[in-house]
């Protein structure tokens, strides 16, 4: 589903909203913390800024209380591998956070990997105050370094 609006106009996003949401628009958009303008930027350019993706929780399924499974991206270019020269052991705990992109990392601070922009959702979901705590479940260091991490959500 595209979440453009037909119109620059602000009325026409309000309405618009109206349509997609039902009588839900409003308080959709203050949960999300969103503007009219987010609105009005989101997936209109394509920038690569967060804001061309819708935040997380909008329509009836809220994806911020679901436990996840992810094989980490950038490995090899994240802190962990550099300082380290290797990857995290099995069972190693880390965090999910919000840089420039979402990432997870260690509880010591050191990003692991990039988790795959399908998980930019999760921006929304660290705003509002989610947490998401894990271990890593394998790693292999090789010509490709590779991470599995399952997580938890825990709700604010």
């Amino acid at each position: 589903m595209d979440y453009f609006a037909p119109s620059n106009d602000t009325g026409h996003i309000v309405r618009y909203l109206e349509q997609i949401l039902g009588n839900r628009s409003r308080r959709t958009l203050d949960a999300l913390d969103l503007s009219l303008t987010d609105v009005h930027t989101m997936g209109s350019t394509g920038s690569g800024n967060f804001s061309d993706y819708p935040r997380g929780g909008q329509g009836g399924d809220d994806k911020c209380d679901k436990s996840f499974s992810v094989k980490l991206e950038d490995i090899e270019h994240c802190d962990y591998f550099k300082n380290h020269g290797t990857v995290p052991a099995v069972g190693t705990v880390l965090v999910v956070a919000h840089t420039k992109r979402i990432v997870a990392q260690t509880d010591t601070g050191e990003i692991v990997g990039n988790l795959p922009t399908s998980f930019n959702h999760l921006a929304g979901c660290l705003h509002q105050g989610f947490k998401y705590t894990g271990q890593v479940r394998d790693s292999k260091s090789g010509s490709v370094a590779i991470v599995t991490a399952d997580f938890a959500a825990e709700a604010p």
